[in-house]
């Protein structure tokens, strides 16, 4: 028989759809359960399930009522936006089809639809929605954007509920936002210069991850998650094959499981880092293959168990920016720490590297992404390259 902290275990007072936990003595575990809206023999059915645990009791009841019994719980009819979107992100996370992170994103965009949220389904049209959206016009276009996304899929799912047959949100158009671009710039090639002089002969906190970042285009995630076994002299690579990333409580973690499938690839050294790698390869033992390069233990301001973040790096970054007057004033644009990477991209195209081969060396999925975030780069080469191609045609004597 379970042991209880108390005698008396009292059922808790029922909130329509949140149902009551409570121990069952004669069957030794505890129960979850709740009514539905139907009812059997004059009386509302209940949904009942099981767990060894009070928490896990309660996570069974909310496997059931949001993964297999929804609509047992609210008539079609009357089945709001809020109550599908729950459903829709609670889904995703559950079957594991968002991290911890995302997922706490989508709840937190969940918020911003609250004044729409206990709009029916069934009443939710083009005008109801397009209004909506020209109330998020003070987020940028991308937040926008995502919010669009969110409610497009939040109505797709009730069309695979069968509340309804036809998705409102093809018919709504994206509101062009208030907010002005940030737009973040690379590093001009004498900045880059500049600051690589300073990380090697100044050595600042995580000059090594910045540099290998300026070099080889990897997200600082990527690179504060390398381990010994990432790096492979005798062939020439880095092994980029996962990243840290935050749980639901900003904490972070190594998460092994890249976001796309082109995030996972092998990245040759550059001979400006190689010296560089091959210190840090000379660190390795046999016993610590595994470890972390840049473990915790290694600066002595991080707790030994906190591992290092973008963040942390980041507000080095700009430190350093700052105390060694790196950068050209008459440059526009900002420059964060994706600046790095920004500046990898840009000498890519600078040495006419192919933007499909600059798309796998960046770990972008589609070429799109890459056009997309890149496309500030290609107008400055757009002349020289039209030139090539007349004084080609010319010598052709085609024209």
């Amino acid at each position: 028989m379970a042991q209880l902290k108390h005698n008396n275990y009292h059922k808790p007072k029922n909130i329509r759809g949140e149902g009551t936990i409570y121990y069952d003595r004669s069957r030794d575990l505890w129960v979850g359960q709740v009514p539905t809206v139907y009812k059997e023999n004059g009386k509302k059915a209940k949904l009942t399930v099981y767990g060894k645990t009070p928490r896990e009791a309660r996570d069974n009841l909310e496997a059931a009522k949001f993964e297999k019994h929804f609509l047992l719980f609210f008539k079609p009819d009357e089945v709001t936006i809020g109550q599908v979107a729950k459903h829709y992100v609670d889904s995703k996370f559950k079957m594991n089809e968002i991290e911890p992170r995302t997922y706490r994103r989508y709840t937190d965009m969940l918020k911003r639809l609250e004044s729409i949220s206990d709009t029916r389904i069934i009443d939710a049209n083009a005008e109801i929605l397009s209004e909506f959206l020209q109330t998020q016009l003070d987020y940028s276009q991308s937040s926008i954007r995502k919010i669009k996304e969110l409610l497009y899929n939040i109505f797709e799912q009730a069309i695979h509920m069968g509340v309804i047959k036809d998705n409102p949100m093809k018919y709504v158009k994206t509101p062009k936002s208030n907010k002005k671009t940030k737009v973040v710039r690379a590093l001009t090639i004498e900045e880059q210069i500049k600051l690589t002089n300073v990380l090697v002969e100044h050595k600042p906190t995580y000059w090594e991850q910045m540099l290998i970042s300026l070099y080889t285009g990897m997200r600082m995630g990527e690179v504060n998650a390398l381990t010994y076994n990432d790096i492979n002299l005798n062939f020439g690579f880095i092994f980029v094959c996962k990243t840290v990333t935050h749980d639901e409580h900003e904490r972070p973690y190594i998460n092994h499981k890249p976001k796309t499938d082109a995030g996972k690839r092998q990245l040759p050294i550059n001979n400006t880092i190689k010296s560089l790698i091959i210190e840090l390869k000379s660190r390795q033992t046999e016993e610590n293959g595994d470890e972390l390069i840049f473990h915790p233990k290694l600066y002595s301001h991080l707790n030994k168990d906190k591992i290092v973040s973008t963040s942390t790096v980041n507000d080095t970054f700009k430190r350093i920016l700052k105390k060694y007057d790196i950068l050209d004033k008459s440059v526009v644009g900002a420059v964060s720490l994706h600046s790095l990477r920004h500046t990898y991209a840009t000498r890519c195209v600078e040495a006419n590297i192919s933007v499909k081969v600059l798309q796998v060396l960046l770990g972008h999925t589609e070429i799109e992404t890459t056009l997309d975030i890149y496309t500030t780069i290609f107008p400055d080469y757009k002349d020289s390259s039209v030139t090539i191609v007349d004084d080609y045609l010319n010598g052709l004597k085609l024209c």
